[in-house]
This record gives C-alpha cells, sequence and structure tokens, in this order.
C-alpha cells in the first residue's frame, strides 16, 4: 500500500518517515512510510511496519531518550529484516548525534558515518508518529 497524498518528512540520519493519508476501504486514513538506506544498493521501504502497541512502545522509546540523555538504540522490526536507530549522545552546538542501519539474519548493513538532528527534529518525527496512533485507535 503506498500513501496517496505526502505530508511530510522526517529524515533521521539514512531513515526517512514519510506521513500523509492513504485509502482503505473508500475512507482516507493517516499513516506513515519508512525508508532506509544502507551500505551498497541495501535499502529497506516498509509501509507501516509498527502499529497500534508496538507503534505506541516505539514513540515510548524515543521519549525515553531524552532522560537517557539521548543514548540507546531504538528498532523497528519488519519481517526478517530491522532498521536500527543507534543514538550516541547529544552536544549543545551540534544536537544529537544518530546513526541508522539495517541488520537481518546474519546481515548488517549501514550508510557511511552518522549525523545530528535536534530535539524540534524529533519533536517532530513523534508528533506525527502520535497521529498515526490517534487514528489507529479510533477507528
Amino acid at each position: 500500500m503506498n500513501l496517496s497524498q505526502i505530508q511530510s518528512r522526517q529524515k533521521i540520519d539514512n531513515a526517512i518517515f514519510t506521513f500523509g493519508t492513504y485509502e482503505t476501504d473508500g475512507e482516507k486514513t493517516f499513516g506513515y512510510k519508512v525508508y532506509c538506506a544502507g551500505s551498497g544498493s541495501h535499502e529497506i521501504e516498509k509501509f507501516m511496519p509498527l502499529q497500534n502497541e508496538s507503534l505506541t512502545e516505539f514513540i515510548h522509546k524515543f521519549k525515553q531518550l531524552k532522560h537517557q540523555n539521548y543514548k540507546g538504540k531504538i528498532k523497528i522490526k519488519s519481517g526478517w529484516s530491522n532498521i536500527n536507530l543507534q543514538f550516541y549522545g547529544s552536544k549543545t552546538d551540534k544536537g544529537i548525534k544518530v546513526k541508522a542501519y539495517i541488520t537481518g539474519f546474519l546481515f548488517f548493513s549501514s550508510g557511511f558515518g552518522s549525523s545530528f538532528v535536534s530535539q524540534s527534529d524529533l519533536d517532530r518525527l513523534i508528533n506525527s508518529l502520535e497521529q498515526c496512533t490517534v487514528v489507529q485507535t479510533a477507528v
């Protein structure tokens, strides 16, 4: 399934979260898609890999990062592959250091280096993901 209308995108290192609407049973619903690029030609693109309780738990882990000084790993499980977001801490002048990479059964694929994101970037991502949970619980 694909998004019929894109409303926003949020980039976290090599992972891109795309938010928008899609049609299901003739109704438009708010949802998301995740894309992650690894080394070489490895990539993962999944439409709403986390839903309901697993999405709520994922959002909770994002919120807990602040209390852990932005250190930790958050995983999106998707079949045999995972999209991992590894956080390495926060620097006041640069932001929050993060690396996105793909793992699987005896498999690891990572792009080069890592990136910095701001707290407002993470807040926008959390708010958009929470919109997806509100829509799912309302249905």
